[in-house]
């Protein structure tokens, strides 16, 4: 259904003016100077499928990186569109956006585990700590694992979140891949090459842990 179809109280040539009004508006927050410190850095890739001048559907994938301020003062930094699917040239050219605008040291990046991000990461950020996202990992344990299986791992999860200490975290770390690689080798294989990287949180305070999501 076109906006023509909506019955909106604007004609083409308004609807038109806002749609650039807003591009002119993303392209000033998108091209900002940034702060050179922050806390966290949150950064998420996503596909998308966008139609061209010729009505094919193609695939583009998206990168948006936020950030938390040494305020704790939560930030849009920057988002790129590129064709195709999620690759490391990608993640570059969204790390270089932030960096160009003046980013220089940064706590911890928390991103997905795609192959080679880590090292594009301290290829900008040599002193910072490396987070995988959590919330990616269940979502990836949901379709590889049985129902009562991916039940029993979101609990151990949880209690992870919770940890009172790195050590203790580490323990039911160690817990998870035992359990997961009973039956499902390869993921089990996956989460010990990186099972630091999934906790690395918990070397925070628990009131902290609550601000990386």
């Amino acid at each position: 259904m076109s906006l023509a179809n909506l019955n909106l109280p604007f004609n083409q040539q308004q609807i038109d003016q806002i749609v650039n009004e807003l591009a002119e508006d993303f392209k000033t927050i998108n091209s900002r100077e940034l702060e050179p410190d922050w806390l966290f850095i949150f950064a998420d890739a996503k596909t998308i499928y966008i139609k061209d001048n010729k009505d094919q559907i193609k695939r583009f994938v998206m990168l948006t990186a936020s950030g938390m301020n040494m305020q704790g003062y939560k930030h849009f930094l920057s988002s790129i569109i590129r064709a195709g699917n999620e690759n490391l040239e990608a993640w570059k050219d969204l790390f270089e956006s932030i960096v160009s605008r003046g980013v220089r040291r940064v706590l911890m990046v928390i991103t997905d585990n795609f192959n080679g991000i880590e090292k594009v990461i301290k290829g900008y950020f040599p002193h910072c700590m490396t987070q995988f996202c959590v919330v990616h990992l269940i979502r990836n344990a949901k379709y590889r694992l049985s129902k009562e299986e991916y039940k029993k791992f979101r609990e151990k999860i949880e209690m992870i979140e919770k940890s009172d200490t790195y050590e203790q975290a580490q323990r039911m770390m160690e817990e998870i891949i035992e359990m997961v690689s009973q039956r499902y080798k390869s993921f089990g294989k996956e989460l010990k090459k990186d099972k630091e990287r999934y906790i690395e949180f918990v070397k925070f305070p628990k009131e902290i842990r609550e601000r990386i999501e």
